[in-house]
């Protein structure tokens, strides 16, 4: 049976490696944070070798499976996995905007309706 992360990876042909996924949903904030600096460091690589379809397939992702998940880590995985992708972007970021904020914005809206 396939893991998370290779099952991820056949279904968005994303270039994040399966520890990267796994650490992006781990309870731990230091293994969350290590995974996000790796996304940083992927997002600039392909940036800077102009593959900006992968950019947006990793970011899809990151929106998709971990900040719209039913399960509180992939949240927290989710919006720092896509906070590290805006710091990867640099000046690139208008570009992404548009698949940025909305998952940003639908978690704090979720956050903010738990507390009415």
């Amino acid at each position: 049976m396939a893991g998370l992360g290779e099952e991820i990876n056949q279904i968005m042909e994303t270039p994040l490696t399966p520890a990267t996924l796994r650490g992006l949903g781990d309870r731990s904030y230091d293994k969350r944070k290590v995974a996000a600096l790796e996304v940083t460091a992927l997002i600039k690589s392909l940036q800077e070798a102009k593959e900006y379809d992968r950019v947006a397939n990793v970011i899809a992702l990151l929106a998709q499976e971990f900040a719209r998940s039913r399960n509180i880590h992939h949240r927290k995985g989710g919006l720092i996995g896509l906070a590290a992708s805006a710091i990867g972007l640099v000046l690139d970021i208008d570009r992404y905007l548009h698949l940025l904020v909305p998952p940003v914005l639908g978690i704090h809206s979720q956050i903010l309706l738990l507390f009415q």
